[in-house]
C-alpha cells in the first residue's frame, strides 16, 4: 500500500502545488481590495485545497476504499471504450511514423497490419489457453502462446525476448492490476478483471508494434541481436 501511495503523491504532489501557489496569490491580491465576499470565497476555496492535499497525503488504510480506488482507476482507464479504441490505434498512429522514417511509411503500415493480425491471433490463443487451464483466473494470469502461430523461428526467438524483458508486461493496464490491493482474493481478482480488456489491448499493440519493426529490421539485413534491440527499443519510445 505504501508504494502505491507514495506513486500517488509524486503525480498529486505538481498539481496541487500549482493549485495552491495561484490561490495563494488570489487571497493575497484579493485581501487588497475593497470585495469582502470574493476575499472570503477565495479563502475558502484555498483552504480546501489544502485540506485536500492534506487528506491525500494520509491515505484511508481500508480494503474497501482500496477496492473502490482500484475500481475506479481501472474503469476510467481500463474499461473505458475510448482508452480501448486509442490503445489498439498506437501501432499505426505511433509505429507508421517511426518505422516509416526509417522503413518507408507505405511498408510500415502493411507491415503493421500485418503483425497486427498475427498478434491479435496469439492473444486469442493465450486467452484460451488460460480458460482450458484454470477459467477467468487462468486468462488473467496466462502465459503467451506463441508457437505454432505461423512465426519463422527467429520470429518466435523475438517474441520470447519480448517476454523475458518483461516488454509485454509495461502497459498501463499492468500497472492497474499491480495496484490491486487488500481484501479477499476475489476482490482482487474483480479489480485484475476489470482491467483484462485493456491488458490484452496493451499487449497486443506492443506485439504488433514490435513484431513489425523486428520484421522490417529483418527484411533490411543486419545482425539479428541488433534487429532485436531495434525492435524491443521501437516498441518502449
Amino acid at each position: 500500500a505504501g508504494g502505491v501511495q507514495d506513486t500517488a503523491n509524486i503525480y498529486a504532489l505538481p498539481g496541487y502545488t500549482g493549485t495552491f501557489k495561484g490561490m495563494s496569490d488570489a487571497v493575497t491580491a484579493m485581501s487588497r481590495g475593497d470585495n469582502i465576499d470574493m476575499q472570503a470565497r477565495a479563502q475558502m476555496v484555498h483552504d480546501e485545497i489544502a485540506k485536500r492535499y492534506s487528506g491525500s497525503m494520509q491515505p484511508t488504510d481500508s480494503s474497501h476504499v482500496n477496492l473502490i480506488n482500484s475500481l475506479g482507476h481501472s474503469f476510467y482507464l481500463a474499461l473505458s471504450p475510448a482508452f480501448f479504441l486509442r490503445s489498439m490505434a498506437q501501432p499505426f498512429h505511433r509505429g507508421v511514423p517511426l518505422l516509416g522514417s526509417k522503413f518507408g511509411f507505405v511498408q510500415s503500415a502493411k507491415e503493421i497490419g500485418a503483425a497486427t493480425g498475427t498478434a491479435m491471433k496469439i492473444m486469442g490463443a493465450t486467452i484460451k489457453q488460460g480458460w482450458d487451464d484454470a477459467g477467468m483466473r487462468g486468462v488473467l494470469d496466462a502465459n503467451m502462446k506463441f508457437t505454432d502461430m505461423g512465426l519463422t523461428p527467429k520470429e518466435e526467438a523475438f517474441v520470447q525476448e519480448m517476454h523475458d524483458r518483461g516488454v509485454l508486461n509495461l502497459g498501463q493496464a499492468r500497472q492497474l492490476q499491480r495496484m490491486a490491493m487488500g481484501g479477499s482474493q476475489a476482490k482482487q481478482d474483480l479489480v485484475r478483471f476489470t482491467s483484462m480488456t485493456a491488458q490484452y489491448s496493451d499487449m497486443t499493440n506492443r506485439l504488433a508494434t514490435g513484431l513489425a519493426a523486428f520484421r522490417l529490421a529483418e527484411k533490411k539485413g543486419g545482425q539479428t541481436s541488433a534487429n532485436t534491440n531495434y525492435a524491443i527499443k521501437a516498441v518502449d519510445l
